[in-house]
């Protein structure tokens, strides 16, 4: 590949949700930490591309020594979170020699089932339209709250949830992140003012994030499918 390729991984969060005392991107999913799984999936798509992980400055240590005891030897960065999702890329897009034509995905490090197929097909759509990221459609049917205690059924086809990786050329999510907004919950929703049309791509159900003990459990029964 011409360009390079910068992998920025987020696991800095703290899991409460999960009620473990153990991170959920430490867990050890079959038998191998979910964070690991994460990062191997990128080294398989592109064995060249710049791998960097966002850890809790408390759990840098604790993290080589995972590598370490897991004989996991595939190179990568290490930065420090900051307190929100936002700052934390921010910090490895400050940090890292990132040019205007590079690609950047970014992808939450609890997501360990993303396939290689969905990578390559976000990486390219992202070569070509500048940016792409994957969204699934809700099985389930939504309601949404009004005013006075009472709800209302929607079409949930008009109702899109975005997943990861979210990827960008560099010109593209550097701009983005010259903006101060601390409230957007993902990349791809910072350029919404830049560009005319956000670029989509069909996700996959699979590629869920670990954030409950219902995730953590399906998580287990998947893994040893």
């Amino acid at each position: 590949m011409s360009k390079k390729h910068f992998v920025i991984i987020l696991a800095a969060g703290q899991g409460t949700r999960m009620g473990s005392d153990v991170y959920k991107q430490f867990l050890v999913l079959g038998k191998t930490p979910v964070l690991m799984h994460s990062i191997s999936k990128f080294y398989q798509f592109d064995k060249k591309s710049v791998l960097s992980v966002i850890l809790p400055k408390n759990k840098i240590t604790f993290w080589k020594s995972l590598c370490q005891s897991h004989n996991f030897k595939i190179d990568h960065n290490v930065f420090s979170g900051g307190v929100s999702r936002y700052e934390s890329v921010k910090r490895a897009l400050n940090n890292l020699p990132i040019c205007d034509n590079d690609i950047v995905s970014i992808h939450d490090g609890v997501r360990p089932f993303i396939s290689i197929k969905l990578i390559k097909k976000l990486f390219f759509s992202a070569l070509k339209k500048n940016h792409a990221a994957p969204y699934i459609i809700s099985k389930d049917s939504i309601r949404i709250n009004l005013e006075n205690n009472k709800t209302m059924s929607v079409n949930r086809n008009n109702y899109l949830f975005t997943q990861t990786p979210q990827v960008f050329i560099g010109k593209l999510i550097k701009k983005a992140y010259e903006q101060q907004s601390e409230t957007k919950t993902d990349d791809i929703s910072l350029i919404e003012n830049i560009v005319k049309k956000v670029n989509l791509i069909k996700g996959e159900d699979i590629n869920f994030k670990i954030t409950t003990k219902e995730d953590w459990y399906l998580a287990r029964k998947i893994i040893k499918s």
